[in-house]
């Protein structure tokens, strides 16, 4: 699989002051949010790790972009058909934010290697956000992967090592991410759509 670090607009914590109704309402509300200045841009592409925990149980995946033609030559599965009126829908959403606010839930057959870089990060270091959510008793944290030696290293782990990953959900989002690269084909933004990757055995159905 082709994975490749993203530049991420990162909330201003500081200003949020009621993390349950800023996040629920941020999908629909994000460009009036950005405009206000509830969000920055970080300073360079970076992957990250992303972390979520409730009760006993935890499920740690990573945030990256995928390739729009890993999902056209059928390496990106889909198990569902998709309706041209969502699809319409997703795109009028996605010009008007003018950004990608929810990753599409990938997930792949387990490996080692990458389970074992997720681990020495987040063992070894803090995480650059920490987010409670009352509502629904979870705890949302997420590692920062920038190093150019550590973009590698990850790069060349989902190259090697993942043939194929399967949508578990977002199939109407990934498809509208196809059309637009369709149409724009030699703008880079269009090449990949943000995704974020779970091994098979931290997902539950």
């Amino acid at each position: 699989m082709h994975i490749k670090p993203f530049k991420a607009l990162t909330p201003e914590l500081d200003l949020i002051k009621s993390v349950d109704t800023f996040f629920s309402t941020v999908k629909m509300e994000f460009p009036k949010y950005n405009e206000a200045g509830f969000f920055k841009t970080e300073a360079k592409e970076a992957f990250y790790i992303y972390k979520i925990s409730e009760g006993n149980h935890s499920y740690t995946g990573i945030l990256n972009s995928s390739s729009v033609e890993d999902y056209k030559n059928g390496l990106i599965k889909k198990h569902e058909k998709t309706i041209s009126v969502k699809e319409q829908q997703q795109l009028s959403l996605l010009l008007h934010r003018k950004a990608i606010v929810k990753p599409v839930l990938l997930t792949y057959p387990k490996v080692e290697s990458i389970d074992q870089f997720t681990k020495n990060i987040t063992s070894e270091r803090a995480p650059i956000f920490s987010i409670h959510f009352d509502r629904d008793k979870q705890q949302h944290e997420i590692w920062l992967v920038d190093s150019a030696e550590e973009i590698q290293t990850l790069e060349q782990l989902f190259l090697e090592h993942v043939q194929c990953a399967y949508i578990a959900d977002g199939h109407h989002r990934t498809s509208t991410s196809a059309l637009l690269h369709a149409k724009n084909k030699d703008i880079d933004k269009y090449k990949y759509f943000l995704t974020a990757y779970f091994p098979n055995n931290e997902l539950e159905i």
